[in-house]
């Protein structure tokens, strides 16, 4: 047995039911003690994130693709063209690697190889599937617009037939889940470098949302909405939204 799949084994004999069963391909060769598998840690992390990176395998080539994305349960929606690649990789059930990383802050250091970064990132392993029953598409694409600003897909216009006929939607089941922390503000250091005269220390990060702009054939009379204002997001999606979705446009007279 290889030695990530003894890894693997000891792991799953600790876990509990909050967490995602460890496989080979989500055990780390380092800093184990950065890892974690519990849905909450990753679910966390999805829900404060906007992009994606989703990577495969393309005639013997790697590609990744960043994608806007939404967590539902245990499921991430994402969407484009019908005559895109999502809707091919999803058709075909292609393996993916799906990663999402939040940068927190830079760890500068008094040495070139020991400055680093804080982060959250979650890695997930499985196969794109192409939704084709039409209600969960339309849930999927609230799913979109609800985890970008809540209570926006009341607000705006449901697609149109023509619309929601050139549009795909790929999931990806959350099975095969790690999550990745680093905290630490400081690096190791050589005593040596103390007396460098060098800086040291922590600069954070976040992502700031600036004074949002009207599109410039507004009306007048359109006010900017106080999610919008103010925004503050990702949100989680409320499932009361889901509730009041629309059933999928449908031919004239039908």
């Amino acid at each position: 047995m290889a030695n990530t799949d003894r890894i693997a084994a000891q792991l799953n004999q600790a876990a509990d039911d909050d967490s995602y069963p460890v496989t080979p391909r989500t055990v780390p060769i380092r800093y184990r003690e950065r890892i974690r598998y519990d849905h909450e840690a990753a679910h966390a992390i999805l829900d404060e994130g906007l992009v994606a990176h989703i990577a495969f395998n393309r005639e013997d080539y790697p590609v990744v693709l960043p994608a806007v994305y939404a967590r539902r349960g245990e499921t991430l929606y994402f969407h484009g063209s019908r005559a895109g690649r999502f809707a091919q990789l999803g058709a075909e059930r292609a393996p993916v690697c799906v990663t999402v990383t939040l940068l927190d802050g830079l760890v500068f250091a008094r040495a070139w190889l020991i400055h680093s970064a804080a982060y959250r990132s979650v890695m997930a392993h499985g196969r794109l599937r192409l939704i084709t029953d039409d209600d969960e598409r339309m849930r999927a694409l609230a799913t979109l617009l609800e985890h970008i600003a809540t209570g926006r897909s009341a607000e705006a216009r449901p697609p149109t037939r023509q619309e929601f006929a050139s549009v795909a939607v790929v999931a990806l089941d959350l099975e095969e889940v790690s999550t990745k922390v680093r905290r630490e503000e400081q690096s190791k250091y050589e005593p040596a470098d103390l007396q460098g005269g060098c800086w040291a220390g922590y600069v954070p990060l976040r992502q700031v949302a600036l004074d949002p702009r009207s599109a410039p054939d507004l009306p007048e009379d359109v006010v900017v909405p106080p999610i919008v204002e103010k925004y503050s997001g990702p949100f989680l999606v409320p499932e009361e939204a889901m509730a009041t979705v629309p059933g999928p446009p449908t031919k004239p007279g039908t």
